[in-house]
Formats: structure tokens, C-alpha cells, sequence
């Protein structure tokens, strides 16, 4: 592993590495760096860029100056704060792009917004789409997110007061089970939710006229 013998640097708008075996440098770029992170699970950093009220993205390996993945105006503003949390369970992504976020998960919180922002794999967005979809139920009219949640439960407690006969007076009428994707927003801490715009994008699509 090369992070045993070599450390990343950033200095005055320099990013740099360094061999500890043999005290010399191994590479440098020029890069106005505001945030150098390690990922303590495998050999990735994070560096952060800011210029121009925007912040660039590199994520790169200290064996090699080529950056294994780079995106351009992350967020406006400058990062204050990141950090990559480990997964529970490591993913197997195939494509080369996403494949430093199989062991951890880069979390950064922007200085200006205050928003809580990550990067995730295109398996982790499909199956996040899956469980929003199963928030939806197919009907032949349109209905807002309150009435699925709320509006056929109470139609079928009017239902069962008209039909009191095969039910006993004191009984209740059960409350309709949760779906999957109900129950992964609610366990899930809120902290660490992508953004409202991806996780609940079904529920905006529905109250669209």
C-alpha cells in the first residue's frame, strides 16, 4: 500500500507528495488547495479546490499524479468540513470512475449553503430510485403524497364505520403497513440523507399541476 511511504501535502496553491523511505519528492501540481482529506480505509484523497466561488473536486491516489476521478464546481463556495465514513458492507462497483467509493462514502458540508453533501455510485442511485417508486401506488386518478399516505386509510375508516356489524365496537381499524422505502427514510438518520431533490423526487413529480 502506498500510503505506508507516501504523503500528500498541499502548500502555498501546491499540492505535493512525498516519499518517507527515501525523504524526496515525488510529484507536485499546482492546485489552489482549501481541503486535503485521507480516506483511513484505503490509498484515496480528497483535495478541494476553490476558485472563482466554486470548488473542484480531485480525487487521486499519492502514487500517481493522474487524479482517479475530478468534477468541476461541486458546490458554490468553499468546503468547510468533509469526511469519508466507512461502509458497513464494501460495494463491488464495476466502473472505474466510481470505484474509489467502494470502501468509504465522501461526505462535505458547505460554508456558505450549510448543506450536507455526498457523492454515490449508480447502483446506489438506482436503488435508491426503486424504494422512492415503491412510495408511489398506481391508481386512475392523481394523488398527492398526504392522500397516499393518509387519505386511503381514511376512506377505509369510514368504510368500516358504515359496516360496524362485522367488527366489534371497541375494535380499531389496524393502520396501514409502511412500504419498504417508508421505512428506510425513517430509520435512516437524517444527517447523513442525500439531498431532498434525489430522495424525494417522486414526491415533488406529484405535486406538479
Amino acid at each position: 500500500s502506498c500510503s505506508k511511504y507516501l504523503v500528500g501535502t498541499a502548500g502555498s496553491e501546491l499540492l505535493c507528495c512525498w516519499n518517507l523511505l527515501t525523504c524526496s519528492l515525488e510529484w507536485s501540481t499546482p492546485l489552489n488547495i482549501s481541503l486535503l482529506l485521507a480516506d483511513p480505509h484505503s490509498d484515496h484523497m480528497a483535495a478541494f479546490c476553490c476558485q472563482d466561488s466554486r470548488t473542484d473536486l480531485f480525487v487521486f491516489k499519492p502514487s500517481e499524479p493522474r487524479p482517479l476521478f475530478s468534477q468541476k464546481a461541486v458546490c458554490s463556495g468553499r468546503v468547510s468540513r468533509a469526511v469519508f465514513a466507512p461502509r458497513e458492507v464494501m460495494l463491488e462497483s464495476c466502473e472505474e470512475s466510481s470505484q474509489w467509493l467502494n470502501r468509504s462514502q465522501l461526505y462535505f458540508l458547505t460554508h456558505n449553503m450549510q448543506e450536507l453533501m455526498t457523492f454515490s455510485t449508480r447502483t446506489e442511485e438506482e436503488t435508491l430510485m426503486a424504494s422512492s417508486k415503491q412510495l408511489v401506488i398506481d391508481d386512475s386518478v392523481a394523488m398527492t403524497p398526504f392522500y397516499l399516505l393518509l387519505g386511503k386509510h381514511r376512506r377505509r375508516e369510514q368504510e368500516s364505520g358504515d359496516g360496524q356489524s362485522s367488527r366489534g365496537p371497541t375494535e380499531r381499524v389496524p393502520l396501514p403497513k409502511g412500504s419498504v422505502g417508508v421505512k428506510e427514510l425513517l430509520q435512516t438518520p437524517a444527517h447523513v440523507l442525500p439531498s431532498t431533490s434525489v430522495l424525494c423526487s417522486v414526491f415533488l413529480e406529484s405535486l406538479l399541476i
